[in-house]
């Protein structure tokens, strides 16, 4: 018996990415099952939620975010900027601000503003794609 419940709880593990995370035996998601949900729904699913603006100003604004190869700054002064961690690329930003409880933010360059609602797993952010409801980036980031 007691292998079947051990059996069992490994299995769920396994498929959702899960490990309990305290003595109540909640489960918190791993980065990897963060990082590879495709839509908003499947993060909802595991345990995500949609950044507020308030949250989004606290958690991201003035800290730099990390990605697999690069760094993100969001800064309070209303401007962003991204640079590689070898420093073959470097995106000197433009601007951003929250409109509808999106981030929003146009390059340096100009062009349309890009708009992005926000959520967080764990420690792990991720954007939508804009303009394109429901489904998140390819990438996520970490505060740093």
């Amino acid at each position: 018996m007691r292998f079947a419940l051990v059996s069992a709880f490994l299995s769920e593990v396994i498929i959702a990415g899960c490990m309990p995370d305290n003595k109540e035996g909640t489960a918190s998601v791993s980065i990897d099952a963060a990082r590879s949900a495709m839509t908003t729904d499947a993060l909802l699913a595991m345990g995500g939620h949609r950044l507020s603006d308030a949250e989004f100003r606290a958690e991201l604004v003035d800290t730099p975010l990390r990605g697999d190869n690069w760094i993100w700054h969001i800064n309070g002064n209303g401007t962003h900027s991204s640079v590689a961690d070898d420093g073959s690329w470097t995106d000197q930003g433009g601007t951003w601000r929250l409109k509808n409880g999106q981030y929003c933010r146009v390059g340096a360059d100009g062009g349309a503003e890009k708009c992005s609602a926000v959520y967080k797993l764990g420690s792990v952010y991720r954007f939508t794609e804009t303009g394109v409801g429901g489904k998140l980036a390819g990438w996520s980031a970490t505060r740093s």
